[in-house]
């Protein structure tokens, strides 16, 4: 029994030496060693990409001429509209109630857009005209449409100034928007029919040239 103590004994202090050398030794990281500690550097930050615009002007590029023959103005367009000409001056009490009228110059394909232009007046201001212009909208009473002024990037044509209104976009009967322009006591008006083409009127309007 003494010599089997013994042999314990030596065994527990040569145990006891070799956890002790464990402890007192460095540790270190990496494979089945402690992670090293995260570092507390912050990360640089990084800069938030600019929004991109919703909607930008569509590429004149390859557009073809058109001249008015009637209203005294060039313009350009693409090559999935088709124009034709206006056959008589456009009058505000018979064409108002068809906005495909025929004394429109008329440009028909994936969207519709029409252009006209009248004398104002004697007296009569371009907003009192626009408004005499929505007033005989030709639908019927009440109007379901309403006609809204919209700030668009376009500020003139040809250098002159122009106004834009939306329609509502209420059925088969509303929806587009409208540029006015002021050439002299003569008023242009210019109308693309559907919702979400204003981006194509605009680029339209930047090829307008309106004849001496």
């Amino acid at each position: 029994m003494n010599t089997m103590l013994k042999v314990a004994l030596a065994v527990a202090a040569v145990v006891a030496i070799v956890v002790a050398g464990i402890n007192i030794l460095p540790k270190s990281g990496g494979v089945g060693g402690t992670a090293p500690a995260p570092s507390s550097a912050t990360p640089s930050p990084t800069a938030a990409p600019s929004p991109s615009p919703t909607s930008s002007l569509a590429s004149t590029a390859g557009w073809l001429a058109f001249s008015s023959k009637r209203y005294g103005y060039d313009i350009r367009y693409p090559s999935y509209l088709t124009p034709t000409q206006s056959v008589r001056q456009w009058s505000l009490t018979v064409d108002q109630k068809d906005w495909l009228s025929p004394a429109n110059d008329t440009f028909r394909g994936q969207v519709g857009f029409t252009a006209f232009s009248v004398n104002l007046p004697a007296g009569t201001t371009r907003d009192a005209w626009i408004a005499s212009y929505y007033r005989q909208y030709g639908i019927p009473s009440p109007d379901p449409c309403t006609h809204t002024p919209v700030d668009l990037g376009t500020k003139a044509v040809d250098g002159h100034p122009v106004i834009f209104y939306r329609d509502s976009d209420v059925g088969a009967t509303c929806g587009g928007t409208t540029a006015f322009v002021n050439v002299g006591n003569r008023l242009y008006v210019f109308f693309i029919g559907l919702p979400g083409w204003e981006p194509t009127l605009e680029a339209l309007l930047s090829t307008v040239t309106f004849q001496p």
